[in-house]
């Protein structure tokens, strides 16, 4: 790129233009837009990229060098969704978590739990939820005897046994 770099200057310096010059100065468009793609690739921004792949098109850089460019923005774009997408799931999880979580609704609440671990939440924001699930089936269980205690048949204590005479 560098001996490119040099002729075309000394050639331009002596007066040359010709169809030779013309084809080392696209090449040298290519090898430079070239390198500057696969820089952009190796990097983070998306819109360097973009403009490099644009500017790769423009310079005549070959079809499978703009396409190996092409499907890391792609493969970019599809992490940065799936990120996206992972984020969004684990807000609505833990919204709906919390909500459950300040109920009384045993299914709810499990159901919330079991989504939250799906969507991978916070441990502690599971374990709070499940101290709150345990008390409420707890407490299900103290209104269950309780219940079943009041609607049990009264039984009449038993009369009193015979006192036995010594013998």
């Amino acid at each position: 790129e560098e001996a490119l770099e040099t002729a075309l200057l000394k050639a331009s310096d002596a007066g040359i233009m010709n169809s030779t010059v013309e084809e080392a100065e696209d090449t040298l468009r290519r090898l430079v837009s070239l390198r500057e793609l696969k820089v952009a690739a190796s990097g983070d921004d998306d819109s360097v990229l973009q403009a490099a792949i644009f500017l790769a098109k423009q310079a005549d850089v070959s079809e499978a060098e703009i396409a190996e460019a092409e499907d890391s923005f792609n493969q970019r774009l599809k992490a940065a969704l799936a990120e996206r997408l992972q984020e969004e799931r684990q807000d609505r999880a833990l919204a709906m978590l919390k909500a459950a979580a300040k109920g009384q609704n045993i299914s709810a609440l499990k159901q919330a739990i079991e989504e939250a671990r799906a969507a991978e939440i916070a441990a502690g924001e599971l374990q709070a939820a499940e101290e709150t699930l345990t008390a409420l089936l707890q407490e299900e269980e103290i209104r269950r005897m309780l219940q079943q205690t009041r609607s049990a048949p009264a039984v009449a204590p038993a009369a009193p046994a015979a006192p036995v005479a010594p013998a």
